[in-house]
């Protein structure tokens, strides 16, 4: 199995932005991720960017990607071209939010790439990326629309 994480603007300061966000550095979420992918044969490719246009060059050009583990970061309520590309890709999608946005300012509770996610997890800080993960890895029948 390979999976596209992608990590879109502001996720790289994961670890640095305050209480809301948690103690848990990226290089620390990508690590973990790593440890479960080698436990279930998987191939994890990492692409952190604060530009949609590279996550999307990153999409288009996945060779053979079984599935997208996503944290659109800032892009969550504008990134509608991102939100396209991952959709064309047709494969298992996994949003990930550290926070729970319901619980914050009301302009952050527009998520346009919840309608493409099988799997979305939001509030559990950077334990979500590891839901997530496991999640993809679940049950085909449990995820939805969309299989692995």
């Amino acid at each position: 199995m390979r999976v596209l994480v992608l990590q879109g603007p502001n996720v790289n300061r994961l670890g640095q932005r305050g209480p809301l966000y948690g103690t848990v550095t990226l290089a620390q979420v990508q690590a973990r991720l790593e440890e479960i992918a080698a436990s279930h044969h998987t191939t994890l490719a990492h692409v952190v960017s604060n530009s949609q246009g590279a996550l999307i060059d990153a999409v288009q050009s996945a060779d053979s990607v079984d599935a997208v583990l996503v944290n659109p970061g800032g892009l969550t309520n504008t990134g509608i071209a991102l939100r396209d590309a991952i959709e064309d890709v047709d494969v298992p999608t996994a949003v990930v939010h550290v926070t729970n946005a319901t619980r914050r300012e009301a302009w952050r509770r527009r998520d346009v790439f919840a309608d493409v996610a099988d799997l979305y997890i939001a509030g559990a800080g950077a334990y979500g990326y590891v839901l997530a993960l496991q999640g993809l890895h679940g049950p085909t029948e449990w995820l939805g629309r969309k299989s692995v």
